[in-house]
């Protein structure tokens, strides 16, 4: 369907999805999945950091690298055991520093993708490692929550990126990369996605929210899955882990549009079967994420 503003409008479905999956082969190992860096979490909010880094090994990664403050990381390993831990260097706040910058972006060069952004922070230190990061990172990127926040003052730094990028906003983030109010993005959300198309030219552009619309360049994806049982603190953070882990694994080109268009419909589907199972009054993020394997089960029968 085409839309008043020129851009071609598809209701993703499960065939969709299907066609994106990366086939599992016998003579696989975990390089065969991809690396996925992760640059979450802070002294504060380490359990972004985790949320997002189970959703992404939940969906098929092969390795990640979780980025950490030092002194939290054998608690960190006790109860989340599967990622090799990257220690870095924090101011006195445990944010961490723009010190971390050269290491990450080395580091990059044998990832198949960087998140950036879930319980990360919004401070001086942080938006000054953000803002080194986008533009020298040699793996797509993926860049959620405080990611955001640390460029809303200079949001085209998104065009000086080097590889490709997702971002995924709320409304609220939204509207700060945009100028304005959560009440315009969410008033008209279809030509909020056509201004970042336009302003972002290279960025694909995930607007979270009731019917989350997915966008890049003249095409526009909404999402028909999930519910009210997914407003809740740390859902996006699964929601970012599962596109991080899909861009890690390569499931699309360059461009990366179906791989997040797919881990938009798929943290849906979690989300639905989460709330079959627990309602959607008592459904935590963690059950969404425990929820991801029945969904890959659906797609792959």
């Amino acid at each position: 369907m085409i839309n008043s503003s020129g851009k071609d409008i598809t209701v993703t479905d499960a065939e969709y999805v299907r066609q994106n999956l990366v086939r599992r082969t016998h003579d696989s190992h975990k390089g065969t999945y991809g690396t996925l860096i992760s640059v979450a979490g802070c002294r504060n909010m380490p359990g972004a950091a985790v949320l997002s880094g189970k959703a992404a090994l939940r969906s098929g990664l092969g390795l990640l690298k979780q980025c950490a403050v030092p002194e939290y990381i054998g608690t960190m390993a006790a109860s989340f055991p599967e990622p090799v831990y990257m220690p870095l260097k924090c101011d006195n706040d445990g944010y961490y520093t723009a010190d971390n910058a050269e290491m990450l972006i080395a580091a990059s060069e044998n990832a198949g993708a960087m998140l950036i952004g879930c319980g990360l922070g919004c401070t001086g230190s942080t938006k000054a490692l953000v803002r080194k990061l986008i533009p020298k990172v040699k793996c797509p990127l993926v860049i959620d929550a405080d990611g955001l926040n640390c460029i809303a003052d200079d949001p085209d730094v998104l065009n000086r990126a080097s590889q490709p990028v997702i971002i995924t906003p709320h409304p609220a983030e939204a509207g700060r990369l945009a100028g304005c109010s959560t009440k315009e993005i969410q008033s008209d959300r279809l030509e909020a996605v056509r201004r970042f198309t336009e302003r972002f030219p290279e960025v694909v552009t995930v607007l979270k929210g009731a019917g989350t619309l997915t966008a890049y360049k003249n095409s526009v994806f909404e999402n028909p899955t999930g519910n009210p049982g997914m407003s809740t603190g740390g859902s996006g953070d699964v929601l970012a882990g599962i596109a991080a882990s899909f861009a890690a694994q390569k499931r699309c080109g360059t461009s990366l549009l179906g791989t997040a268009v797919s881990a938009v419909w798929i943290h849906g589907r979690a989300g639905d079967i989460a709330a079959e199972r627990l309602s959607e009054y008592s459904m935590l993020p963690e059950d969404i994420i425990s929820s991801l394997g029945l969904v890959f089960k659906e797609l792959t029968q």
